[in-house]
């Protein structure tokens, strides 16, 4: 775990009680100082639980911190929410309904967490809590882990560079997006998220905060690729042959661009080449930063051209070819780059 971060995600809640019955009215959920996951709750899991509990119980307690403790009046003692809002909001519904029977409800008590960070400690403790849906807790959103992100940045607790960025209002660089993945790839919640939904992730931020990127940069999903595939070469299926047989298309990006290239290659010295088929490259940046882009480009494109080079120099045949087109899918936007969204750039080999 890196020890920036420590202090976030491995913290734990020190319990008071492991069950007490707490008087409902003595327990509130704020949603903007409490919870991570913001917005209405999901009325159908609330009726489903409402139906639970009147059958036979809250069989799990909801989790709260001491608030305002009143040690004259322990009953008057009062509770902050911090992790089961569907139960208690079931809980509460039964309580309006039925009245006598519904007004205490079983909690699990924690003390009350008087460090500096304790809001982002508790919210942070919420996320991990919720990564798996089961009966008793809803799996997180996107918008969940979008809102906490948005949180820690404000709170300065990404990496020094990305906190200096956001405070300097500059969007425009990859720093903030880069102390976000490095945030996302240190905690453990966000490990079962896709490479494309944390590209979301990372969009859903930046919106959140009423930032957009310098430059309007076009990241395309894994359906956007096979559309384009489909309607621009007729391909069903990346890294197949075209329907009309003629083309094998391999999208790359500089994460996989070796292994995408010896796809192409491999099959050629162990087979031979087929001189009627036509290896394509298409290639698409991860990055938002636009001179990233141009670098990423430009690399993968000048590997391309040294490999072509290679394997005519292997066969002896000038005109011999590893891949025979290159192109890189358009993704800069902003009119002064004139990139278009789904088009393709051809860069001549």
């Amino acid at each position: 775990m890196t020890k920036k971060y420590q202090s976030l995600l491995s913290w734990q809640p020190t319990i008071k009680y492991k069950t007490k019955l707490i008087h409902i009215d003595n327990i509130v959920f704020d949603e903007t100082r409490s919870q991570v996951r913001q917005g209405s709750v999901d009325n159908e899991k609330v009726k489903e639980l409402e139906g639970s509990i009147t059958a036979i119980g809250m069989l799990e307690p909801i989790d709260v911190e001491e608030d305002e403790f009143k040690p004259q009046d322990p009953d008057a003692t009062t509770y902050l929410g911090r992790d089961g809002k569907h139960r208690y909001t079931a809980k509460t519904n039964l309580h309006q309904r039925y009245g006598k029977g519904h007004e205490l409800i079983p909690c699990r008590v924690s003390e009350k967490n008087n460090s500096s960070d304790a809001e982002l400690q508790w919210k942070t403790w919420q996320i991990s809590k919720n990564v798996h849906a089961d009966k008793t807790h809803l799996s997180n959103s996107l918008e969940d882990y979008a809102n906490h992100l948005s949180v820690l940045l404000r709170a300065g607790k990404l990496n020094k560079t990305a906190t200096t960025a956001f405070r300097n209002s500059r969007w425009d660089t990859s720093d903030i997006e880069e102390g976000l993945r490095e945030y996302i790839g240190a905690d453990d919640s966000f490990k079962t998220l896709s490479h494309a939904k944390r590209d979301k992730l990372i969009d859903m931020v930046y919106e959140n905060n009423g930032a957009m990127y310098h430059h309007k940069i076009k990241r395309y999903t894994a359906s956007e690729k096979r559309k384009i595939l489909s309607k621009k070469f007729n391909t069903l299926k990346v890294g197949q042959l075209s329907q009309c047989g003629k083309r094998i298309v391999k999208f790359a990006t500089s994460d996989d661009y070796h292994a995408q290239i010896l796809g192409l290659l491999r099959p050629m010295l162990e087979e031979g080449s087929d001189p009627n088929t036509e290896n394509i490259i298409v290639f698409h940046s991860k990055k938002k930063d636009t001179n990233v882009i141009d670098k990423e480009r430009a690399k993968a494109f000048e590997m391309t051209r040294k490999l072509n080079k290679w394997f005519q120099k292997v066969t002896g045949s000038p005109n011999a070819k590893v891949a025979h087109r290159f192109y890189c899918l358009g993704q800069k936007l902003d009119p002064a780059f004139g990139e278009k969204e789904d088009q393709l750039i051809n860069k001549r080999l």
